[in-house]
C-alpha cells in the first residue's frame, strides 16, 4: 500500500512510518478469490515477514463530521496524498488517520489535548521531541487520564514517496540537527575529562598531603617524647637551680643579640625586595620587547613564505607558457610539411589526368565543389523524399503487409474478448440477482423472527433495512394497545426495553445467518430483575428451540432465579483473593 501514499510534509516522515508500522507493507483486495491467490502466491515465493492482507470496498469513505472542527490542524490524512481509494479506505478504518493531529510543538500539542475536555472527533496528538525522528504520541484513556507515548523513529528505508528536494532538506537539517548534538556531546566530553583530569590530580595531591601530614604526626610524637626526655632529665634537682637560672640570663642576652641581627636582616630583605622589583619590571619590559620581535619575524616569515609560493607559481606559469611555444613551433613545422607534401599530390594527379585527357572546360564561376555540393543537394533531396514517404517502396510494401496481418489478429481478438465478456457480464448479472433473493429471504426471516421474540413480552416492532444504503433501524412498542403507532427508535426506550430489543434482534438475526455457536456477554447489565428474567427465559426457550445449536451466555448476575434443567449448565468463578494468579472454576 506504500507505494500509492505520497507524504506532503517530509518533516512527518520518520514519526508516521512508524505509526504505520507493517501496514504499508501489506495489500488490500476486493473479495475472497483474490485474497487466496495472493496469499498463495505469497507462501509459494516464502515472504518473511509475510505482509498482511486486507479486504476492503472500493467506494470511497465519506469523512465529513469525522475530521476535527478546527480545518486548521494538519491530520496525518491531510498530509497524505493517497492516489488509490482502497488504501485509503484501509488506512482510516485500521489506523484512524483523520483523526490523529500532527503537532510539532509539545507544549502546544498538550495544552490542545490535555487542557479542558476531550476535543471532538480527535482519538491521538503526534508531535515532535528533543529529536528531530522521533516524537511522542498523546492521548486519553478510557477513563480521561492523559497518557504519552514515546515514538520511535522508522529505523529503516522510507517507503511512502515525497519529493525529493523537500526530502532532501529535510535530511540536511537532521544531519544539521545530529552535528550541533554531537558538538555539544564531545564539549561535555571534553569538560568531563578535564574535570576528571583535575579531579586526578586534587586526589594524587591530597594523597601526597596525606603522607606529609603522617610524617608530620610521627615527627610531633617523637618531638613529644623528645620533650617529656627532656623535661624528666631537667626536673630540678639540689643546686641546679642556681645553674638554669644563670644559663636563662645568658639565653636572654643572646635572644636580645639575636633581635638585633633580626631587624638589620629585615632592613637588608627590604632593599634585596626592591632590587627585585625593579629587576622583575626590567624583565617584564624585555619580555614586551621580545614578543613584538617574535611577532615581527612570524610576519616576516609568512610574507616569506607568501612570496616564495607566488614565486613558485610564477617560475611555473614561465614553464608552461615556455612548453606552449615550443608545441606551437612544432605545430607549424608539421603543418608546412603537410603542406608541401599535398601540395606534391595535386601536381602528381593534375600529371596523371593530363595524361588521360585534357582539362574539361567549366560553366564560368563553377568549380569542382559547386559540382560536388550539386550532387549532394539531389542526394539529400531523395533521401527527404524516401523519409517522408516512410521508406523505399520495398520497405513500405513489407509494413502495409504486417500490418494488415496484425489487424485481422486484432479483429480476431477482439471478437472472442467481446463474446467473452457478454457471457461473464450474464453470468454476473445472474449471480447478482441470486444473491439479492439470498438477502431478501434472509431479511424476511430476521424480521419475522424479530416480532415473534417480541410477541413473547407483549411488545410489537419491526425492523427496516435498507440494503443500499447500508443502515438497519429498529422500531419498538412496548404497548400493545397502540395499533395504530408505528414504534419508537432504541433512544427513547429505557435500559431494560433498550437491552430486551437488542437481544431480539440479535437473536433473529442469529437464527436467519445459522450461526453455529452463538454468545452473548454481559446483556443483562442496564435490565431490572422483571426484565432480566423475561430475557433470560426466551433466551432459554431460543435455544431449546435452536436443534444443533450452541448458547454462550456470560453475565456478571446471580442465577438464582433463572430456570435451570438438564440442557442448562451453569459455570460460576469464586471470588479472587489477594495475590492470586489462577482463577478457578466451579461448575454450579
Amino acid at each position: 500500500m506504500g507505494k500509492h501514499v505520497r507524504l506532503l510534509k517530509p518533516e512527518w516522515s520518520k514519526q508516521i512510518e512508524t505509526t504505520f508500522g507493517q501496514a504499508l507493507e501489506s495489500f488490500v483486495v476486493t473479495n475472497n478469490e483474490d485474497f487466496r491467490m495472493l496469499k498463495d502466491l505469497i507462501k509459494r515465493n516464502r515472504c518473511d515477514p509475510e505482509p498482511q492482507i486486507y479486504i476492503g470496498n472500493a467506494d470511497p469513505l465519506d469523512t465529513a463530521g469525522k475530521t476535527p472542527d478546527d480545518a486548521s490542524l494538519d491530520t496525518i490524512l491531510s498530509v497524505l496524498d493517497i492516489d488509490n481509494t482502497l488504501v485509503r479506505n484501509t488506512l482510516i478504518i485500521n489506523q484512524a488517520i483523520e483523526q490523529v493531529v500532527l503537532i510539532q510543538d509539545r507544549p502546544a500539542a498538550e495544552r490542545f489535548m490535555f487542557d479542558g475536555p476531550k476535543p471532538n472527533n480527535v482519538k491521538a496528538v503526534m508531535c515532535k521531541s528533543n529529536n528531530p525522528d522521533s516524537g511522542l504520541r498523546l492521548e486519553r484513556s478510557k477513563f480521561g487520564q492523559p497518557k504519552t507515548s514515546p515514538i520511535h523513529g522508522w529505523p529503516r528505508h522510507v517507503r511512502m514517496q515525497t519529493d525529493r528536494e523537500q526530502q532532501i532538506r529535510h535530511q540536511r537539517e537532521t544531519v544539521d540537527h545530529h552535528n550541533r548534538l554531537l558538538r555539544t556531546v564531545e564539549q561535555q566530553v571534553n569538560e568531563k575529562r578535564d574535570a576528571l583530569i583535575k579531579a586526578g590530580q586534587d586526589f594524587k595531591r591530597w594523597e601526597r598531603e596525606e603522607r606529609n601530614l603522617k610524617t608530620a604526626v610521627q615527627q610531633a610524637e617523637d618531638a613529644v617524647e623528645e620533650q617529656t626526655h627532656d623535661i624528666e632529665a631537667h626536673r630540678p634537682r639540689d643546686g641546679r637551680l642556681q645553674e638554669l637560672e644563670n644559663q636563662l640570663k645568658d639565653s636572654k642576652d643572646e635572644l636580645d643579640s639575636l633581635g638585633l641581627s633580626f631587624q638589620d636582616a629585615v632592613v637588608q630583605k627590604d632593599k634585596e625586595s626592591e632590587a627585585s622589583r625593579e629587576a622583575k619590571h626590567r624583565l617584564d619590559e624585555h619580555d614586551q620587547e621580545y614578543e613584538a620581535a617574535k611577532a615581527r619575524l612570524d610576519q616576516a616569515e609568512q610574507k616569506l613564505a607568501r612570496l616564495t609560493a607566488d614565486r613558485r607559481e610564477a617560475l611555473l606559469v614561465k614553464n608552461k607558457a615556455l612548453e606552449d611555444v615550443a608545441q606551437a613551433k612544432q605545430t607549424v613545422t608539421e603543418l608546412e610539411l603537410r603542406r608541401d607534401k599535398q601540395k606534391d599530390n595535386v601536381l602528381e594527379f593534375d600529371r596523371m589526368a593530363s595524361a588521360i585527357s585534357l582539362r574539361v572546360p567549366l560553366e564560368p564561376g563553377l568549380t569542382a565543389r559547386d559540382r560536388d555540393e550539386r550532387i549532394e543537394r539531389l542526394s539529400r533531396d531523395m533521401q527527404n523524399q524516401e523519409h517522408a514517404a516512410g521508406g523505399s517502396a520495398e520497405e513500405l510494401a513489407l509494413r502495409w503487409q504486417k500490418a494488415k496481418t496484425e489487424y485481422d489478429d486484432a479483429v480476431t481478438q477482439l471478437e472472442v474478448a467481446s463474446a467473452r465478456e457478454r457471457k461473464l457480464m450474464q453470468t454476473l448479472d445472474y449471480r447478482r440477482l441470486r444473491w439479492k433473493k439470498f438477502r431478501k429471504y434472509i431479511a424476511y426471516r430476521a424480521r419475522f423472527t424479530f416480532k415473534y421474540l417480541l410477541s413473547e413480552r407483549n411488545f410489537r416492532g419491526h425492523v427496516d433495512m435498507n440494503h443500499y444504503k447500508k443502515e438497519l433501524d429498529i422500531f419498538v412498542e412496548p404497548d400493545m394497545s397502540k395499533k395504530d403507532a408505528d414504534g419508537r427508535q432504541t433512544r427513547t426506550l429505557s435500559g431494560g426495553e433498550k437491552s430486551f430489543s437488542t437481544i431480539c434482534l440479535l437473536l433473529s438475526i442469529w437464527e436467519a445467518m445459522g450461526s453455529p455457536i452463538r454468545c452473548l456477554d454481559e446483556f443483562d447489565v442496564f435490565m431490572d430483575s422483571v426484565n432480566r428474567a423475561s430475557s433470560m427465559s426466551m433466551m432459554i426457550q431460543a435455544a431449546r428451540r435452536s436443534v444443533g445449536r450452541q448458547f454462550i451466555l456470560i453475565t456478571p448476575q446471580s442465577m438464582n432465579n433463572v430456570e435451570m434443567g438438564d440442557d442448562v449448565k451453569v459455570h460460576k468463578m469464586s471470588d479472587p483473593e489477594r495475590g492470586q494468579g489462577v482463577l478457578p472454576f466451579t461448575q454450579g
